[in-house]
């Protein structure tokens, strides 16, 4: 099987046992997913991608959508939905190499990406932002709404702001469910721990 490189555009031999994978180039160590040969059948199948904020694209084909997969416009917490099931999945679904769990990528020591740095077309999954932070500004600050602007939500945090926190309930509240991870960041994506 061939794959062209989106990095350096050069052409790669890929075993089988890569399809559904992600590779690094030897050339330009891009690292980008290996598609599922497509069936003649399946040509006739479009795709919409909504984005975590619920922004939606398409539809497309299935080549388009591997490409934006490589592209690093997919990820997990993306939604995509074929038009020939009409429902709406999670793309780590359809992909399970944009999965934490299951990165197949092996871990590279030195270069750009030394020290858990990510590298050229690689996403990370999880926030940036701590939940037990999080959690902690809303117990302590909730009635200024610091949580909220500390995970990106700027109006939220303006309202928290205003009304005192809902009188310290609704800040209360919002601090649970930062703690027990109910609340994403501004980008959709899990906080830490």
């Amino acid at each position: 099987m061939e794959l062209t490189c989106t990095g350096c555009q050069q052409k790669l031999r890929i075993g089988e046992e890569a399809v559904g994978k992600r590779v690094r180039c030897p050339q330009c160590n891009q690292i980008q997913y290996v598609p599922v040969e497509q069936r003649t059948a399946a040509a006739a199948e479009t795709w919409r991608l909504k984005g975590p904020r619920g922004d939606e694209y398409g539809p497309v084909d299935r080549a388009e959508l591997d490409r934006w997969v490589n592209q690093g416009r997919v990820t997990a917490t993306s939604q995509l939905m074929c038009s020939t099931s009409g429902r709406w999945v999670w793309a780590g679904d359809v992909y399970p190499v944009l999965r934490p769990a299951s990165s197949t990528v092996p871990p590279v020591t030195g270069g750009s990406m030394a020290g858990g740095r990510l590298g050229a077309g690689q996403r990370n999954y999880y926030s940036d932002k701590s939940k037990i932070v999080a959690g902690v500004l809303g117990l302590f600050l909730g009635y200024f709404g610091i949580q909220r602007f500390y995970l990106g939500y700027p109006f939220i945090g303006i309202l928290m702001l205003c009304t005192g926190g809902g009188c310290g309930v609704w800040s209360f509240i919002d601090s649970i469910l930062i703690l027990v991870g109910s609340v994403p960041d501004a980008d959709g994506r899990p906080l830490r721990d």
